[in-house]
């Protein structure tokens, strides 16, 4: 795993170690006494320096202070753990794809896969022998005890669900809390910004999947693409939707689709389906943009989040 050389991590770790050699000198000059309240003591200052408990969404797991092969079962962990400063030694990819985003940047290169998100390869991630397992309640929390005799496993509650609390989450994991919150308050300041720049008061969109069978997937308020636009200012037409912020519904219902944006994305399984979808939309008044899967719908972490911003800003600021 490789990390970067102004990681606060390494700050951290140079704290931990003043620390513990301070308690070092501590327990020396307590020693004569030989007590077993001293043995006691020493043994909480070793564990202090190797490992800490971190809660998450199956429990409590103790971990590494410092991890230092990280594998990742979804992409969101992936995009939030370089975002990080952490490039982990393995990682799933999306279904029906042979790599990693190339949104990531050139360092995925160096991650092996370890089988795809729906189906991890135990073998592969037991072979890299990792300390740090990172996953999704939601998909795997059957294979969460396998899981963790392989390596200590913490696990966000789901992909797409509470984005934020899962950059904490791996934040706390990965010994970096202030990191993570760095990213969402940098989050924050971008979108305020661009929000404040392009004046999106009034303007409504709408983020669309085209499925098979005639189906579009339409992205709520309260999805990671939804939450983003809305933070810089768009409103998303009112639905009823479903648990996970997410509504499907069939092509006959074309009304529902439209927007004065209409941001496209098309996936791996359905690469012909956006011109389908644009045929659906001929007639509205919607202004239609083509928009890349692995950032919008399965990105879902802080580097993703700064590229759909980009994209927006660049998209609004042609003539």
């Amino acid at each position: 795993m490789n990390r970067s050389p102004i990681s606060p991590r390494h700050r951290m770790w140079s704290s931990a170690a003043a620390f513990a050699a301070l308690a070092s000198l501590a327990l020396t000059s307590c020693a004569a006494e030989g007590s077993e309240q001293d043995e006691v003591s020493e043994d909480q200052a070793e564990g202090i320096e190797e490992a800490q408990t971190v809660e998450h969404a199956m429990g409590s797991t103790e971990i590494p202070d410092q991890p230092e092969r990280v594998v990742v079962l979804e992409i969101n962990l992936l995009d939030t753990a370089m975002a990080l400063g952490v490039v982990p030694a393995g990682a799933a990819l999306i279904v029906n794809t042979d790599e990693l985003p190339d949104y990531l940047g050139e360092d995925v290169q160096d991650i092996a896969s370890v089988g795809s998100i729906t189906e991890p390869s135990l073998e592969q991630i037991a072979d890299l022998d990792p300390d740090l397992i990172l996953g999704a309640k939601s998909r795997h929390e059957d294979l969460y005890d396998t899981f963790s005799d392989i390596a200590p496993t913490v696990f966000v509650e789901s992909p797409g669900g509470d984005w934020r609390s899962s950059i904490r989450t791996v934040g706390e994991a990965l010994g970096v809390p202030d990191t993570a919150d760095a990213l969402l308050a940098d989050y924050d300041e971008r979108t305020a910004e661009v929000k404040e720049d392009m004046d999106l008061a009034g303007l409504t969109a709408q983020v669309i999947r085209p499925r098979e069978a005639g189906a579009v997937r339409l992205y709520g308020p309260d999805t990671f693409t939804g939450d983003v636009l809305s933070d810089l200012g768009f409103e998303i037409p009112e639905q009823d939707w479903e648990d996970n912020g997410i509504l499907e519904i069939s092509s006959e219902n074309v009304g529902d689709l439209a927007a004065d944006r209409v941001f496209v994305s098309s996936d791996p399984t359905t690469p012909d389906l956006p011109d389908w979808t644009m045929d659906l939309l001929e007639g509205t008044d919607s202004e239609i943009h083509h928009v890349d899967h692995e950032v919008w719908i399965a990105g879902v972490g802080p580097l993703g989040a700064q590229e759909i911003i980009a994209e927006v800003e660049e998209i609004l600021s042609q003539p």
